[in-house]
């Protein structure tokens, strides 16, 4: 214990008066799923606030930090996905366009596929990619990668996204939304395969 007044003598002794850092939280509303983005966790669709389409995230590099000016500051530049409707699902996809190498958010409702780009609230973008197709499924949705030539020796591996629309098994590249071939008789309500 070090009273006010003392003189330190020691480089190891501690200056009382010194205060490194003060504790604070704030308690964040339920979410209904979460998904990490470069350096970032973002919290989806807080469904509980009727407010579905929305998207918190939190500071670089610190995913328990929801809180100032690199983050959504609890909901103060919460980012908003097309209109009502709630968030059903996101993968990160990083994929190489030319020479580029781009990092994106795939982001998917019921019925709408959107892509979020940028790495800070400066330059994150929304882009919408679908207002047909979307993941009512969110559990189907993985990423994995594929060979885009017609030869396995061929071609170039891309990233891939992949799920269950309403319409039948989906594939997304970053580019374009695909159905998965080979499987379409499966989904298709004329056909005898027809899973229901």
């Amino acid at each position: 214990e070090i009273t006010v007044g003392t003189t330190l003598t020691s480089a190891t002794e501690v200056y009382a008066d010194l205060v490194t850092g003060v504790p604070a939280s704030k308690e964040l509303g339920g979410y209904d799923f979460t998904v990490p983005f470069g350096t970032r966790l973002m919290l989806c669709s807080p469904s509980v606030a009727n407010e579905g389409n929305r998207m918190d995230f939190s500071v670089a590099n610190a995913p328990d930090v929801f809180n100032g000016y690199d983050s959504s500051d609890n909901g103060a530049y919460s980012l908003y996905f097309g209109g009502e409707g709630n968030l059903t699902a996101a993968t990160p996809l990083y994929n190489r366009f030319g020479s580029n190498f781009y990092s994106m958010l795939l982001v998917t409702k019921d019925h709408e596929t959107y892509l979020l780009v940028g790495d800070n609230p400066d330059n994150f973008v929304i882009y919408p990619v679908s207002q047909t197709i979307g993941c009512p499924a969110p559990l189907t949705m993985a990423a994995g990668e594929v060979n885009t030539a017609a030869k396995a020796d061929e071609g170039t591996t891309r990233n891939v996204s992949m799920w269950l629309s309403a319409s039948g098994p989906i594939m997304f590249d970053g580019a374009a939304i695909s159905s998965i071939r080979g499987i379409e008789n499966f989904f298709d309500p004329n056909n005898d395969e027809y899973i229901e």
